[in-house]
């Protein structure tokens, strides 16, 4: 009886986890959206469909970008991950974004946004016309190199209507 109650418990820490880190799912006329707001995060939930169009992971605590933190994500369009945490993005993580439009980084801690954003990063998401990274740099006062423009980043970025 004792096994059973310790399976039973197993099971719901489980079941709380996942669905802790439940993201909504909207589908209007086949544009899809997980709203993932507000939720805690400290990583990019598994357990997304793939094929969504937007992924709003606005207000939360992540704090690096991944290589693979996007992964599979073919058909995204629009990747939110303003006021967060992030200090440190890995060089490819948007290699996969190829269809990606508009992505806002706003209010995060991106210290050295010239150091951060490799020459390479966007070479596949051609798309984006419009990129976000205002309010970061929080440290910017005592380091003024912190202010060098990510130029070589965003020169493959040809449709950029929006900085």
């Amino acid at each position: 009886m004792m096994a059973l109650f310790d399976v039973m418990c197993a099971v719901f820490l489980l079941l709380g986890e996942v669905y802790a880190h439940q993201c909504k799912i909207t589908d209007v006329k086949g544009y899809k959206k997980a709203d993932c707001r507000k939720l805690q995060l400290k990583t990019i939930p598994s357990d997304i469909s793939k094929d969504i169009d937007v992924l709003d992971l606005r207000d939360n605590d992540l704090s690096v970008l991944k290589n693979d933190s996007f992964e599979n994500f073919y058909n995204l369009k629009e990747l939110l991950v303003s006021n967060n945490n992030i200090s440190r993005i890995e060089t490819e993580v948007f290699y996969e974004l190829q269809q990606l439009k508009v992505l806002d980084m706003s209010e995060n801690n991106i210290e050295r946004i010239s150091d951060q954003f490799d020459q390479n990063m966007f070479q596949y998401s051609r798309n984006l016309y419009k990129l976000d990274i205002r309010r970061n740099m929080k440290d910017a006062k005592r380091n003024q190199s912190a202010y060098t423009y990510p130029g070589a980043a965003l020169s493959l970025l040809v449709n950029l209507t929006f900085l």
